[in-house]
């Protein structure tokens, strides 16, 4: 198998996904190879499962966007399991990542270009945070755990990595719209938390959400070869692992204290 660069569990935690090269990869959790899919030409480096486990998003340096659904670097798809055919969206940079929100009504795709791009299931663009002179954003990561204080907001909480060795956080805030159709439309924006980047001093490849009392928890992983906690405000806590290379991604099992980590 090529370098991994990205891993991730269905939601109930019964199947893992892989990228590796060109391929995505699907085991069973105990590490039985179920399926191989190939729906880029260049490497993957991203993948997210909707809520539900029925749909999974990969991005990929061939520019597109894949909504089983799934990513390449300056397109996005999204896929489903259930559909053969695989509609592809342009984007203005390349993807770097992606994340969907606790409902899977929304999908954060962090891009080379510094900025985030908020779609919706149809792939359309409801909001877009800019970031000017920042470095690629190499991974993005919605607190989706039932356990988080803000699990009765409207204000969902992302956090965002990139090469300028900075962690940011961000809360989604809406308001209702009314159009003259009647309809209730909700538009989103993303506004910084009132706390500072903060600086990692390595490059991050990877961000997960760890649950926690009273409040959640990061595991950020790079090329300081350590899974790092630190606080849902972005301060260091403590060293979970030491490997000898470059820790590419880290993720928890769902409802388990297990962590696996490629590297």
């Amino acid at each position: 198998m090529k370098s991994v660069w990205d891993l991730c569990y269905s939601p109930d935690g019964l199947r893992i996904i892989v990228a590796a090269g060109i391929f995505v990869y699907v085991y069973a959790s105990e590490g039985t190879l179920q399926k191989t899919l190939k729906g880029h030409t260049e490497l993957v480096y991203c993948l997210d499962f909707s809520h539900d486990g029925k749909r999974f998003s990969s991005g990929s340096a061939d520019k597109n966007l894949v909504m089983l659904v799934s990513f390449a670097v300056t397109d996005f798809a999204i896929w489903s399991l259930d559909k053969p055919v695989v509609t592809k969206t342009k984007l203005p940079s390349r993807a770097m990542c992606c994340d969907w929100n606790s409902d899977g009504q929304y999908l954060a795709i962090g891009m080379q270009d510094g900025s985030i791009s908020i779609r919706n299931q149809a792939a359309e663009e409801v909001s877009r945070l800019e970031r000017p002179g920042s470095s690629i954003i190499w991974r993005v990561k919605w607190n989706n755990l039932r356990s988080t204080r803000f699990r009765n907001s409207s204000a969902n909480v992302l956090a965002a990595i990139d090469w300028n060795q900075k962690l940011c956080l961000f809360n989604l805030s809406g308001k209702q719209l009314v159009y003259e159709a009647g309809e209730f439309v909700t538009e989103f924006f993303l506004v910084e938390k009132p706390t500072k980047e903060r600086g990692l001093g390595f490059n991050p490849c990877d961000i997960s959400w760890i649950p926690s009392e009273g409040s959640d928890l990061l595991l950020v992983s790079g090329s300081n070869r350590c899974c790092m906690v630190y606080s849902q405000d972005g301060v260091r806590l403590t060293n979970l692992a030491k490997e000898t290379s470059w820790i590419m991604c880290c993720r928890i099992r769902p409802s388990e204290n297990l962590i696996k980590m490629p590297c």
